[in-house]
Parts: structure tokens; sequence; C-alpha cells
């Protein structure tokens, strides 16, 4: 009779380990698929952050350009600048101090005025050393007469030029 009791008790802890196997087995389904859920939803709202922030840093760039570029523009037909850079006998103290001005505080990292040979007018950066007669960018900006923006990938910055018109030239 011994034997059928402990085979009774057996059969239940055979049963209890089993059913206690499949409720285990379950909840690490169960929390595997709520982890790869919970990551993916976080994974998207990261993108999602990620992009609004994107758009709010390209708004605010392109914002700072059209109002730098707007700058520039008065700047090289401001008659001050003309007169200036057309002066022979070096009076130039006009000039310089609207350049100055200019320059400060206009998210200007370096700002050049060079004259109609290339000579430089007044230069913020005085380290900075750049052959103005082979710039490819003066060169595009003189040939079409306009405004010209672009990228110097050596030095990672955006550079701007914009000739100065005088009786359309």
């Amino acid at each position: 009779m011994n034997e059928i009791v402990s085979t009774k008790g057996s059969l239940k802890r055979r049963l209890i380990l089993q059913v206690s196997a499949f409720v285990a087995l379950a909840m690490v389904l169960v929390t595997l698929l709520v982890s790869v859920m919970l990551n993916n939803a976080l994974r998207l709202q990261a993108h999602s952050a990620l992009q609004n922030v994107a758009r709010a840093s390209e708004s605010l760039l392109e914002q700072r350009l059209s109002y730098l570029l707007e700058n520039i523009e008065r700047l090289s037909s401001n008659h001050i600048v003309i007169n200036g850079l057309l002066a022979a006998d070096g009076s130039q103290s006009d000039l310089i101090q609207l350049v100055k001005n200019f320059s400060g505080g206009r998210d200007v990292a370096s700002f050049s005025l060079v004259d109609f040979d290339a000579q430089v007018v007044f230069q913020s950066d005085k380290q900075m050393s750049i052959d103005y007669n082979h710039s490819k960018g003066l060169r595009t900006a003189l040939a079409r007469g306009k405004l010209a923006l672009f990228v110097d990938p050596t030095r990672s910055q955006v550079i701007i030029v914009a000739p100065v018109i005088y009786y359309n030239t």
C-alpha cells in the first residue's frame, strides 16, 4: 500500500512541476513579447523626437543663413563700402568701422573684405591665410556678379562671397 501512496504523491508532484513549468514558460514568453514591443515603441518615439529636433535645427539654420545673406547683400550695396573701396588716399576709417560692426555678433566666424584687386582691406581673423586670387568662391561670385554660398569641406565652414557692385561692375 505504501507503493500506491507514493505513486500518487509522485503524480501530484509531476503534475505540479508540469503546470509550473508551463506557467513559467508562458510568463517568460509574455515578458519577451512585451519587452520587444516596448523596445520598438521607444525606438519609434526616439526616431520621431530626433526628426523633430532635426527639423527645428534646420529651420533655425535656414533662418540664420537668410538673415546673414540679407545683411551681406545690404553691406555689399552700402555706399560707405563702395566709396571706401574706391578711396585712393587710404581714408577708409568709416569702412573699417562698418565692417567691424558687421562682423561682430552675427554668427560670423571670420570676415574678410577685399578690394577689386583681391587685396585684403579688412580681415577679422588675422591668422587666416587665404589666397583670394585663387579662391574658387570669390571667382564664382565675381563671374556671376551675384552672391555665392558654398561649403568648404577642409574647414567645415559655410562660406559666403558677395561682390560689391559699383556701376554694374
